[in-house]
């Protein structure tokens, strides 16, 4: 009893202690990370960041195809994901980093783990937040999200989808998943939405480029990229020629026509499918057949829209005259599309539209298109002259 009751005082000064000390700790920790902000702080204040300069890095990343496309040829800056039936695109993780790197200035806290918790329902949840601050404004936006700590697994025996408890490892790649997707959201708010707009147009842009110059050693990468999809394939895997086969007929099936015969705007189609798909939506939702009656061969030549352009109202004399007789082989509504994206990129106002159109009729033979794209490069270079 004696030798219990002295060592009863030791222990409490050593709890006492080792309280001290995590204190004292934790007050260390909060005043090194405050002298670390007030650093950054006024080194945002001293180099503040020119706007037009950001712009301009922002806009040349978004003109590199390496940037904007994956090796498969799917999107790699922009995400897709259906919301009430339609697509909505936007800027990707990927970009929103890259264009805060641009921007400069800008503290980002990508994953706080707030706490977890039993919700009513009995179910374990966790809650994370994310923080994106502008030390040279001093004006910070920051979001929280709730999820359940389960992940997807499908079942090798039976081939169905479950829902599972996650081991520590895709735990933690489940939490940083959600943080980037907040991580994201916040720092967007703190860029001009003129400049993200501008950026996906850009990119867009980019990517119908590139696809028109690789068209042919593309489609097999994206067809293959699909296969991995829909026979939950690792990413770096080679699909089987089964595989592929099996694939294109599901590709067929939903453009409503042979593979061999997919349009620009279709690949920038399978390109969204695609991003969407890997934002969770079931393959079978995205790829779904187009009806029978909708299935015939796409025309080589569609209408273009020029609604943006005034139409110019005939002369009495050109009421009579008979229309103008269509070329043999007319230059496709791709190749319109394809210059027409190219002098939208370009920013220049409605009179130069109007000339510069004016050397791209829908009837030009495809013999002569190199003498329009001489002649759209001639009128940019009066354009230049008369601007100047």
């Amino acid at each position: 009893m004696n030798d219990t009751a002295l060592s009863l005082p030791d222990e409490i000064k050593s709890l006492t202690l080792q309280e001290s000390t995590q204190e004292l700790a934790a007050k260390s920790e909060a005043a090194r990370v405050a002298k670390e902000l007030e650093a950054k702080v006024a080194l945002a204040k001293r180099f503040p960041r020119h706007v037009d300069g950001a712009r301009a890095e922002m806009v040349a990343m978004c003109d590199r195809p390496s940037f904007c496309l994956k090796q498969d040829g799917t999107f790699r800056a922009l995400y897709n994901y259906p919301r009430g039936g339609k697509p909505i695109m936007g800027p990707s993780v990927y970009l929103s980093r890259a264009m805060a790197q641009a921007w400069g200035n800008m503290h980002i806290i990508d994953c706080e783990v707030l706490g977890e918790f039993m919700n009513p329902e009995g179910k374990l949840m966790r809650r994370i937040r994310a923080i994106t601050w502008d030390l040279e404004k001093n004006v910070f936006h920051a979001q929280e999200d709730t999820f359940e700590k389960l992940i997807q697994r499908k079942d090798k025996e039976t081939g169905e989808t479950r829902w599972i408890q996650p081991d520590e490892r895709d735990l933690r790649e489940l939490t940083f998943r959600r943080a980037a997707i907040l991580e994201r959201n916040t720092t967007l708010k703190l860029i001009p939405a003129d400049i993200v707009d501008e950026c996906v147009e850009r990119i867009k842009l980019t990517a119908e480029i590139h696809t028109k110059k690789h068209r042919e050693e593309m489609l097999p990468k994206i067809v293959a990229a699909f296969a991995r999809v829909i026979f939950g394939l690792d990413k770096k895997a080679a699909p089987s020629k089964e595989q592929i086969k099996d694939t294109e007929r599901k590709v067929s099936d939903h453009l409503g026509h042979g593979i061999k015969d997919i349009t620009l705007v279709e690949i920038n189609e399978l390109r969204e499918t695609y991003a969407a798909i890997e934002a969770g939506q079931s393959w079978l939702e995205a790829l779904q057949p187009k009806a029978e009656a909708s299935r015939e061969k796409p025309k080589a030549e569609a209408e273009v829209n020029t609604d943006d352009f005034e139409a110019e109202a005939p002369t009495p004399d050109q009421k009579h005259q008979d229309p103008p007789k269509k070329a043999e082989n007319p230059i496709s509504a791709d190749e319109v599309k394809f210059l027409r994206d190219g002098l939208g990129a370009a920013g220049k106002d409605d009179t130069w539209f109007k000339k510069l159109f004016a050397c791209i009729p829908e009837d030009l033979d495809k013999a002569k298109y190199k003498d329009a794209c001489d002649a759209v490069q001639t009128a940019v270079a009066e354009a230049e002259e008369q601007g100047s």
